[in-house]
């Protein structure tokens, strides 16, 4: 299996877990406006510089305090999306000490999704 790099990183698919599918779903689709596709018992998000894969787990331990770093170009206008949204709690909009802009917010299972600025 060949991963190819891209921009010195490579390209993955983290894996989150959802103790509630019909509610994860709701939140992806309606509160991040991703596309979402269900597929063998997985939910596959993509969109807002996301790309996750969710999976069924009722253990409290494996599905909250897991975190995805997601590089986007336009973090500003996400950011501005999401704070619209009232069930998507969203953080403060900031530099991080590297210099990027950020902000983070958490999923109904308590997963957290960084956004950070890519810059080219």
């Amino acid at each position: 299996m060949k991963i190819s790099p891209q921009r010195g990183r490579y390209a993955a698919i983290p894996i989150l877990f959802s103790s509630d599918f019909c509610r994860s779903c709701r939140f992806y689709s309606d509160g991040l406006e991703c596309a979402v596709h269900k597929d063998a018992g997985n939910l596959w998000v993509r969109g807002g510089g996301l790309d996750l894969k969710i999976c069924r787990c009722s253990d409290p331990f494996l599905t909250s305090n897991l975190s995805v770093v997601c590089h986007t170009k336009d973090v500003a206008r996400l950011y501005q999306k999401y704070l619209t949204k009232p069930y998507v709690p969203v953080t403060k909009l900031k530099f991080h000490p590297c210099g990027k802009l950020q902000f983070s917010l958490t999923d109904p299972d308590g997963n957290t999704l960084y956004f950070v600025e890519d810059v080219v």
